[in-house]
């Protein structure tokens, strides 16, 4: 029923919600949360990167 899980009988571990194998996720959707995720990182990156330049660090040459 809707709201259950559904238990592997061969791999205990493997547990899926009824919701998910009725309505699984659409490859453009499971694409767009990748793609707002990548954004995020390189937000942060380069945010880091202003940081550390202000700091004086030459991102470019350190290691």
């Amino acid at each position: 029923m809707p709201g259950q899980q559904v238990q592997s009988v061969q791999f205990a571990e493997f547990i899926l919600s009824v919701n998910t194998l009725l309505s699984p996720p659409l490859v453009e959707d499971l694409i767009r949360e990748e793609q707002a995720q990548r954004q995020q990182l390189e937000q942060k990156v380069e945010r880091l990167a202003q940081r550390l330049r202000e700091m004086g660090v030459d991102i470019d040459t350190e290691v």
